[in-house]
């Protein structure tokens, strides 16, 4: 059983939210994802189960992105094609 914890929990919101905000699109929509990294150690985004046609390095996957120091920023650009469902980022 779960139970709210007695402590304070540290946890990364985007734009102060928890699950992040949600991102409608329809096919062929090109998504842009300007993500300014405000913590103190570097970060990346990870596009689950999206495809990325022609353009693996804006999937965000360590070894094929570089992360997102601390107090810069990076924009995801990608096409979302052909795809239904619900995704998580």
């Amino acid at each position: 059983m779960w139970s709210q914890p007695k402590a304070e929990v540290k946890v990364i919101t985007i734009n102060g939210l928890f699950p992040g905000p949600l991102i409608n699109a329809t096919t062929n929509d090109d998504i842009h994802v300007n993500v300014f990294n405000d913590l103190d150690e570097p970060l990346l985004f990870t596009w689950n189960g999206i495809q990325q046609r022609l353009n693996s390095w804006q999937d965000g996957v360590s070894g094929t992105n570089c992360p997102i120091q601390p107090a810069t920023n990076w924009t995801y650009n990608f096409e979302f094609k052909d795809q239904i469902g619900t995704f998580f980022y």
